[in-house]
């Protein structure tokens, strides 16, 4: 009943194993918790897109070290905003203060999730030509420098 797009990556990324993660037909609401350790996390993470499988080995990672942490695949900001606020509150609960965005694109329209002090893991410049892998290390986009950018936002 409105336009629709279908954005999809060059780079491959890990299918995400529905066993472990949430159901992907709550995509549908626009977002939802896809990854979840505890009944209160340490940390938000928000993300979309191929960003989300690198969010859930990040939230791996922090489970490991005793680190609650929930995962929200934040897919469209209209359909989300458009759940009622019971809902959005039970994906991005307001008393958790703590949040990290990680997107392979900009900031923008990221805010409004990211509460007062959020920890962004973003792009916000062009200009690199080179294999995903090489790139994506220079930017930092990876589950180890993330998950020290995590640990050191945590301890501040």
């Amino acid at each position: 009943d409105r336009p629709t797009a279908i954005i999809l990556t060059r780079q491959e990324v890990e299918v995400i194993d529905r066993n472990k993660y949430s159901d992907p037909s709550l995509i549908t609401k626009g977002g939802y918790l896809i990854g979840k350790n505890g009944s209160k996390p340490d940390v938000l993470i928000i993300s979309s897109g191929s960003e989300v499988s690198l969010s859930l080995k990040v939230h791996e990672e922090l489970e490991k070290i005793g680190v609650r942490s929930w995962v929200v695949n934040l897919a469209s900001w209209e359909i989300f905003d458009e759940q009622d606020l019971e809902y959005r509150n039970s994906v991005i609960p307001p008393d958790v203060k703590k949040r990290v965005i990680i997107e392979a694109g900009s900031s923008f329209g990221f805010a409004k999730y990211g509460g007062e002090n959020p920890l962004y893991i973003t792009v916000n410049n062009f200009g690199y030509s080179a294999p995903a892998k090489v790139i994506q290390e220079k930017l930092g986009f990876t589950p180890k420098d993330i998950l020290q950018k995590i640990i050191n936002y945590l301890k501040s």
